[in-house]
């Protein structure tokens, strides 16, 4: 009876120790954040170390709400009961795997919107842990246009849209120097920014670029050069502006000149000729006259 008693004993130490040490691993933060490709799949690893079977053990993967986890497995099989609808029919655990202590999470047809930390938890009877690993699924959005405002001729805009992470902007001039700029940003239900950036121009300013970037440490960007706002003007085109501006504005003073000149020369034709009518009048009396004495 002794004897079975101190076997049980050590049993129970034995257990104790092999399961009190228990703790969850996954990807190191230097290692960190895990990047995702969208619409792809990928795996979040975590295992138990050392390792042992977590076919027994509570397994629940989730982000914020631990109440609503991306995956849950417990009692032997997965539960769904209370999983978060967005992950509905897109996560799966490596079920081969689990004897192992392999505890990893499938997520498959990624978006945008599944970045962010996950949390990988592990329950046991004597023992719990977890750990944290940060997803990313970047996406580079369209080439940037850069336009002048029809509103406001002084300023420059600049448009990219289908981006992930948030983006940001930098506008810099044809020396490399960084002008500042004001940018809204908007998200589409997909999860993926859309940027809007301007930036005013001075008098003499010339050539200026606009980059968008998103990500880190790396983010993808693309460049889009605008052309002068304010081109040099050539001296031929100074001298035909001119040309045809004072050729505008001497047409009418000559067509009223001549308009003057016009109506002043009628009104002497006319008083001339009333003159010369007075006289042939005057003239045509005598000789009446001397017609009748005859």
């Amino acid at each position: 009876m002794q004897l079975c008693f101190t076997c049980i004993q050590l049993l129970l130490i034995t257990f104790l120790t092999l399961t009190a040490g228990q703790k969850v691993e996954t990807v190191p933060d230097s290692l960190q954040p895990l990047v995702g490709v969208w619409n792809q799949s990928v795996t979040l690893p975590c295992h138990i170390s050392p390792p042992v079977s977590a076919l027994t053990l509570h397994v629940r993967w989730y982000r914020v709400r631990y109440n609503e986890p991306v995956h849950l497995y417990r009692y032997m099989h997965d539960d769904f009961s209370a999983q978060d609808s967005v992950f509905r029919g897109r996560t799966s655990l490596f079920q081969e795997e689990l004897e192992k202590g392999n505890v990893s999470l499938r997520l498959t047809k990624l978006r945008p919107s599944d970045s962010g930390v996950y949390r990988c938890f592990v329950e046991g009877d004597t023992w719990d842990d977890q750990w944290e690993i940060r997803l990313i699924i970047p996406v580079m959005g369209s080439q940037p246009t850069v336009s002048q405002d029809s509103t406001v001729q002084s300023r420059l805009l600049c448009r990219s849209e289908g981006w992930f992470p948030e983006p940001r902007v930098t506008w810099r001039d044809r020396r490399g120097r960084e002008v500042m700029s004001y940018t809204t940003l908007d998200q589409n239900t997909q999860g993926l920014f859309r940027i809007t950036s301007h930036i005013d121009v001075p008098r003499e300013s010339d050539v200026f670029s606009c980059m968008v970037t998103a990500g880190e440490p790396h983010g993808e960007s693309k460049l889009h050069i605008a052309e002068d706002l304010y081109p040099p003007v050539c001296g031929w085109k100074v001298l035909f502006f001119l040309t045809v501006t004072l050729s505008v504005i001497a047409v009418p003073l000559l067509f009223h000149a001549w308009w003057k000149l016009d109506k002043k020369c009628t009104y002497v034709a006319n008083l001339v000729t009333d003159h010369l009518e007075k006289e042939l009048a005057g003239l045509k009396q005598p000789i009446k006259s001397v017609a009748q004495l005859l």
